[in-house]
């Protein structure tokens, strides 16, 4: 991949020698560029290569970034990571997929932790999740337990009673990617707030329609 500005920002001393020895052969040469600002490299850094992934969405990177140290705090906390550890908080960063971190960037974007006390920010997934009406679609698949996994696990627990059927389908990523659907539509800035609830109200008619129709 090729390096450009931003990713070569945010490489180590390593990583920017390996990316320095893809278009200098004398290790001396590539080594006085170490830790150089990408504007003082020579002409030679439009053609470095790196196996380094860029970041799924450098738009939240600096969303996070732009955050005040009492906002970084409530969402490393509320993201369960450590606000210390940056190496951490970069990990969970590049393991987003596109639609969680374009989500994600949504909600901070709208200032969902400006004004987050410590007490809220442990229950923000709680009264952000689809059984409080909100539209949470987010939380960290390598950190931590997502409330919609609580979810699906309370459902099929409480299916399993009932012979055990639905627990033999798989259901989870299709009930999600339903989910996803109405979350997209709440956070488009054409949707009206007032127009949520009747919208979430429709949408299920319509999945028990559809089902009782089809099935």
């Amino acid at each position: 991949m090729k390096v450009d500005s931003k990713l070569w920002s945010r490489m180590d001393d390593d990583q920017q020698m390996d990316a320095l020895l893809t278009v200098f052969k004398d290790p001396d040469d590539a080594e006085m560029y170490v830790g150089e600002k990408w504007d003082d490299l020579p002409e030679e850094k439009n053609f470095m290569t790196t196996t380094i992934k860029p970041l799924v969405n450098e738009d939240l990177t600096s969303l996070v970034r732009d955050l005040t140290p009492r906002e970084y705090k409530m969402f490393a906390r509320e993201m369960d990571i450590d606000e210390e550890d940056a190496n951490q908080m970069m990990d969970f960063l590049s393991n987003l997929d596109d639609r969680e971190a374009e989500f994600l960037s949504k909600k901070l974007e709208t200032g969902d932790f400006k004004d987050l006390s410590e007490e809220d920010a442990v229950s923000w997934k709680y009264n952000n999740s689809p059984a409080r009406g909100g539209t949470l679609d987010l939380v960290p698949r390598k950190v931590g337990q997502s409330i919609k996994e609580k979810v699906f696990k309370g459902l099929r627990e409480q299916y399993s009673t009932m012979g055990r059927y639905v627990d033999e389908m798989d259901l989870d990523d299709h009930l999600d990617n339903i989910h996803y659907e109405f979350e997209k539509f709440s956070a488009m800035t054409t949707t009206d707030i007032k127009d949520i609830q009747p919208a979430k109200e429709e949408l299920i008619s319509y999945v028990v329609d559809y089902l009782r129709n089809t099935l």
